[in-house]
Formats: C-alpha cells, sequence, structure tokens
C-alpha cells in the first residue's frame, strides 16, 4: 500500500490516523484485530493512569510541566522516568510523535533517543510489559527508520516500566522474530480492509 503525499493527521478523541483520505489503521489496532493483544483484564482506572503519566512525562520532557500542580498519585511515575533518564544518560529526540509507514499503518510514538552510543526507539508503559511488547516496538522501529530514510539508521527497542514506589524497569527486545509477528498481522489487517470487515469493530 502506498500512502498519498497528504500530512499524517491523528485525532486524539477516536484515535484515527489518516493520510489524506486514507484512514490508517493502528499499530495497537493491527495487533488487536490479530489476536495478538488481550484487552479482557484491561480496567478503566488502569488506562486512565497510563493516559495521565505519559501526558505528565511527555510535559516534563518538553520543558513544559508544572509539577507543584501534578496530581500526588502521578509523582512517583514521574520520579521513575526522572530515574531512569538520570541512570542512563539518555538524550531524546522524539517526544509523542504520530507516524505512519508506506506499509500502511500508523501510531504515537513515545520516545527516541541516544544512551551508550546507541539510538533507541523507547516505550513507556505504567503497567505490567506484555510479551506483545516487542512486537509492538517493532512497529515503531519500522516506522522511525522509514522516517529517517538511512539505512544505517538503526534503532535498538526497549520498553521502560514505570513504578508507582518511583522505580523503574527496563525490558529491551532484541530478536528479529518480533517483526515477522507484526507483519503477519498486518497481513490479516490487510485482508479484512479491503474485504471491508476491518473498521467494524472498536
Amino acid at each position: 500500500m502506498s500512502l498519498p503525499d497528504e500530512e499524517l493527521t491523528f485525532d486524539p478523541e477516536s484515535h484515527i490516523y489518516r493520510a489524506g483520505a486514507l484512514r490508517l489503521p493502528s499499530v495497537t489496532k493491527v495487533m488487536k484485530e490479530a489476536g495478538i493483544i488481550d484487552t479482557s483484564f484491561y480496567n478503566e482506572a488502569g488506562a486512565k493512569r497510563g493516559t495521565y503519566v505519559h501526558l505528565a512525562c511527555e510535559l516534563y520532557d518538553k520543558g513544559t510541566l508544572d509539577e507543584e500542580t501534578l496530581d500526588p498519585a502521578l509523582v512517583p511515575y514521574l520520579d521513575a522516568w526522572k530515574l531512569y533518564k538520570s541512570d542512563t544518560g539518555l538524550v531524546l529526540d522524539l517526544i509523542e510523535k504520530p507516524l505512519s509507514s508506506m506499509l500502511g499503518f500508523a501510531g504515537m510514538l513515545d520516545r527516541t533517543g541516544r544512551m551508550d552510543g546507541r539510538k533507541w526507539v523507547i516505550d513507556i508503559k505504567s503497567g505490567a510489559v506484555s510479551w506483545w511488547a516487542g512486537v509492538q516496538m517493532a512497529a515503531y522501529k519500522i516506522m522511525v527508520e522509514e522516517m529517517r530514510g538511512n539505512e544505517q539508521s538503526i534503532y535498538s527497542r526497549t520498553v521502560v516500566q514505570l513504578k508507582p514506589n518511583g522505580k523503574y524497569s527496563e525490558q529491551q527486545f532484541l530478536g528479529r522474530e518480533d517483526r515477522k509477528v507484526f507483519m503477519g498481522a498486518l497481513a490479516v489487517a490487510n485482508a479484512r480492509i479491503n474485504s471491508g470487515t476491518f473498521w467494524g469493530k472498536s
């Protein structure tokens, strides 16, 4: 699938990505529709917490967060992110940036940056890190490397889990199978898009 030249747009309320008039499936929706992500254990409280933690970290990284107004429940998560950046010497590049791929999908990238002399795609989570996180990160890696347009711009993948005690854990993903799994899911998604059955579900 080739994308139109129009700029990618993202509607945060409907969570819909478009390139011109073309509607693009998100990384998450591709994985859900392929049965990779199980949402049966999700709850509204956890989802809201994740949204607010991401926003707090985004505003902090952009230098626009008024920490005095931050909900006390979010402070330990932000502290964990600060600690991770301090421990690793992370130098950020992209922050919460919507991206698309010429393969016909889109998503919201959490971070890219440099540490230990390497370039990284970084995902921030405030809940458990599921097995499929590596597959999700493989999709983000595809989009970042396409955007850079340089075969030498190879990015590593890591997920940082922020914890309510102000600590963090990190899980790096090195396996090449993750990309294959996502590409299989995307093939299923594209088949359903072409059949007109993909957008019927939330």
